[in-house]
Parts: structure tokens; sequence; C-alpha cells
């Protein structure tokens, strides 16, 4: 893949683009602004602000800096990749593909936990306890516990985590739950993404044995597609269901605005197709309330 790093660094530049003829040429340099007139001044401000409002719509918010961040650590480390197809569990080609999993470093496990916690704060969702699924919900619970104590002051330092084991301990302390109690708890789920649904059901009925409440999902992507059931994505059956909300860091939406101008021309536009092929209707996002 190649990534313009200069259209990443200027929402101004990234956002004045032709799909059919790729970034347009601009006089105004990132690093040289020259000095203007009022009339060039006034003229270039109106052909930027006619290049913003001429794109498609793609997000009702704009991205945050710690959105913008993760996306960008995730293409530098081939965590976020465009050289698909790759096959989904669905079945579906993607011409994308998110690795959670490669989030393996001291620096970019610590940025990932950074991000859960800012989305967790935005998301307004009221909880005690973080609740990861084994196996990769367990890493993910335990440093956003951590970097939520940072990003969130005093409101989070006592919050909990806890997780499961797949199979129960039979010696020691026994069971198949790690960490804070859940009962008389409000517990939030925190994964990787929502693909089917399946895991979070599973985390459900773990949480009501546990004597907890279940208030909610953050996931690292959104995918905003449909499911194999119908229009709804993943997330709006989970939220359909059991009348939580599901936050999530970014979604479809937001990985097409951030590299709509550093792909190839020829991979911006399958991702516009895939993305106009399977996104679910009525589909609530990461960023509506």
């Amino acid at each position: 893949m190649t990534v313009n790093f200069e259209y990443l660094a200027d929402p101004l530049i990234r956002r004045n683009h032709n799909a059919e003829t790729g970034p347009s040429e601009l006089p105004i340099s990132v690093f040289q602004p020259p000095t203007l007139t009022l009339p060039v001044l006034v003229a270039e401000t109106y052909l930027r602000y006619t290049a913003y409002t001429s794109q498609p719509e793609i997000s009702k918010m704009p991205l945050q800096d710690y959105q913008r961040s993760l996306l960008d650590l995730a293409v530098n480390n081939s965590i976020l990749k465009f050289s698909g197809p790759y096959t989904l569990k669905s079945g579906r080609q993607s011409p994308y593909f998110f690795n959670c999993g490669l989030f393996n470093t001291a620096s970019l496990l610590s940025a990932l936990g950074s991000a859960y916690a800012r989305a967790i704060v935005d998301s307004g969702i009221q909880f005690d306890v973080l609740f990861g699924p084994a196996y990769k919900g367990i890493p993910l619970a335990a440093i956003t516990a951590a970097k939520l104590a940072d990003v969130g002051g005093g409101k989070y330092a006592d919050i909990g985590y806890a997780f499961n084991r797949k199979e129960a301990k039979t010696h020691g302390e026994g069971g198949n739950l790690v960490g804070a109690s859940m009962e008389g708890k409000r517990v939030l789920v925190i994964d990787d993404v929502i693909t089917a649904g399946t895991a979070i059901r599973e985390a459900v009925e773990i949480i009501k044995a546990a004597g907890g409440t279940f208030s909610g999902v953050c996931v690292v992507l959104d995918r905003q597609e449909k499911g194999a059931s119908g229009d709804l994505s993943a997330i709006g059956e989970v939220r359909k269901e059991f009348g939580v909300k599901v936050s999530a860091i970014i979604t479809l939406d937001d990985i097409v605005e951030f590299t709509q101008d550093a792909l190839e021309p020829a991979q911006a536009k399958e991702m516009q197709e895939y993305r106009k092929a399977w996104k679910a209707e009525g589909f609530a996002s990461a960023h509506d309330p």
C-alpha cells in the first residue's frame, strides 16, 4: 500500500481529492504557506470549501485526535491492511483487514488501551467493572482499566476488571472467573470486534450468572456491515437485542475518510464499493448518541 502522509497531515488537503483523477495540486504548501492577498485568500478558501462540501457525507462527527493516532499506528504497523481480498468469517471478500492481535508491543498496546479508555469516557456508558472475554478480551480489559485511571481521572480510579477462563479451575480459588466481582455491578464488555454477536451473547450469560448487569460494549472496530440475517449490522443486532449502547473506537466510515487520499486510486475505489455493497441500513455508528 502506498500512503501519502502529506495528505494525512492536512485535513484540508485530504478533502481536496477527485475520485477519478486523484489528489488535486494545491498552491498552498503544508510546510511553506505563501503570503496571500485578500482576493486570492477568499478564492482559495472558496475552492477548499467546495472541495470539502462536494465529498459524500462519511461520518457525522470529525475524527478525534486519538482516533487519528490509532489509525496512523494501525496503517504504519500493518495492523490495518488493504492488500486484499481477505476472506472474512462470514465468507465475504473484504478489501481491508484489521488485525487487533498485532498490537503486540508495549508501545502499541499502550496506545490501544488509551484509545479504548478515551472511547469509553466519550461514550458516557455507566459501569463498575470491565469484563474481557477470553482470550483476546483479557489483555484489552487489563490495559484499558489501567488507562482509564489516567484518562478518566478519579471517576474511573476504582473501576474493576474481570475475565473468564475457558475451562474452570479445579484447585486454588477454583471457578472460571478471575478479577473483580461482578455481583450487583454494572458490567461493560470490552472486545476487539463484533462479527456475529456470538461472543457477546456468551459474555452476557457469564455476567448474569455472576450476578452482574450487562451495561454495554466497547470494541476497537465497527465494520458497519449487514449481518447474515438482515440489514442490521452485528452491532445493531446487539443493541436491539439487549437495549444497550455499543461503542467503538473507529468505524468503517472512519477508515474510508482517513485513507481516501492516501490509498492508490484502485484501492480507494474498492473501499468505496465495498462500503456501498455491505454497509448496514439504519446502523448506529460509534459516533451516534
